[in-house]
């Protein structure tokens, strides 16, 4: 039997079936189809055998779980780091902005091994605040800038995996707004880029991208 991303062609029948009548019922968006379609082939084809892990239903309309049944630490820090001036790490671009917006001054504060959360944008665009806020608040959400340079190096295979970006916010001390670094592999090289948190860009959901958070306490 001819067979479609590794599965019985009965069953993609069946599926495209479902899938249309979600989208007639309203069960189902064109955003969350787009979403499906922006992942990779492994991921397509975890989803529909079922083998791949992920939220049954969206944390929210912003954000899907990923990688619920593994854990993803981040390992400790002096606080001595920052990414504006990690050009080695990022030697596809490294956003001039870390500087001139004075992130480039280190927190002193260590840190110890400390659990991540990966979400992916999922059904509904927002900004920064509605995308966070969706989790709860931002001071509550925020990594020293060591820890992001840590998960870039320690989990890169949880960046995008299809060239759109990874949100991950952070703060620096005495500026009160946070900001939020935006990690891109492009061409196979690492990119980084800064947005001060209160950027009003409305972020297309079908993009897919995702965001690194600490786990936050149930």
């Amino acid at each position: 039997m001819a067979k479609n991303i590794g599965v019985d062609a009965a069953v993609l029948a069946g599926l495209q079936k479902d899938m249309m009548s979600k989208l007639l019922g309203g069960n189902m968006t064109v955003e969350q189809i787009k979403w499906f379609q922006n992942q990779s082939k492994e991921t397509r084809e975890g989803l529909v055998q079922g083998n791949l892990v992920v939220s049954k239903r969206p944390q929210n309309k912003y954000l899907l779980r990923l990688y619920e049944d593994k854990e993803i630490l981040v390992g400790a820090t002096t606080g001595e780091e920052t990414i504006a001036d990690a050009s080695d790490l990022f030697p596809g671009f490294l956003d001039s902005d870390f500087k001139n917006w004075e992130t480039n001054k280190p927190s002193n504060v260590a840190t110890e091994p400390a659990p991540a959360t990966v979400f992916e944008m999922y059904e509904k665009s927002g900004t920064f605040r509605q995308i966070f806020g969706s989790l709860g608040n931002i001071d509550d959400l925020c990594w020293e800038q060591g820890q992001i340079l840590n998960f870039v190096r320690e989990h890169s295979d949880k960046l995008h995996p299809k060239n759109w970006a990874t949100f991950l916010p952070f703060k620096v001390k005495e500026i009160e707004e946070p900001f939020v670094a935006f990690v891109i592999r492009d061409a196979g090289e690492l990119k980084a880029v800064v947005y001060r948190f209160g950027d009003v860009y409305v972020w297309d959901a079908w993009r897919c991208r995702r965001v690194v958070v600490p786990q936050l306490e149930s």
